[in-house]
Formats: C-alpha cells, sequence, structure tokens
C-alpha cells in the first residue's frame, strides 16, 4: 500500500476509534476530503475486515461506521 493511503487509513480509523461512531459527511469534514474519498477508503477497510457499518439509531436514520 502506498505510504499516503496508509496515514489516510490510520487517520481515519484513529477518527473513528475516538467517536462512538461517524457518518460519511462528519468524516469527509473532519479529513477535509470528499465524500467519496471517505466512501473509497471505508469500502477497502470494510473489504479488509478492520471496520464495519452499523444502522443508526439517530433520529434522521441512515448509517454509521464503526471500529469491528
Amino acid at each position: 500500500m502506498h505510504p499516503v493511503t496508509e496515514q489516510s487509513d490510520a487517520g481515519l480509523m484513529d477518527l473513528l476509534r475516538e467517536s462512538e461512531s461517524l457518518g460519511v459527511t462528519e468524516l469527509a469534514a473532519a479529513m477535509e476530503v470528499t465524500a467519496t474519498a471517505i466512501r473509497q477508503r471505508l469500502s477497502r477497510l470494510m473489504a479488509e475486515g478492520l471496520i464495519q457499518r452499523e444502522l443508526s439509531k439517530w433520529p434522521g436514520g441512515g448509517r454509521a461506521i464503526g471500529i469491528g
């Protein structure tokens, strides 16, 4: 894996560890990248079994991402 990708993934994983769960919009804002970039990273990390997507119990619904 490219060193920049490893750093980006590490930063994303750190954000997820610090919070119970975050949505794509919150992650994109925190990492200062597009939602598409976050979705691509999340897809790769989910495929590797490092994180999992969970149904949110927020009043607005939606999905959240958490370390899994």
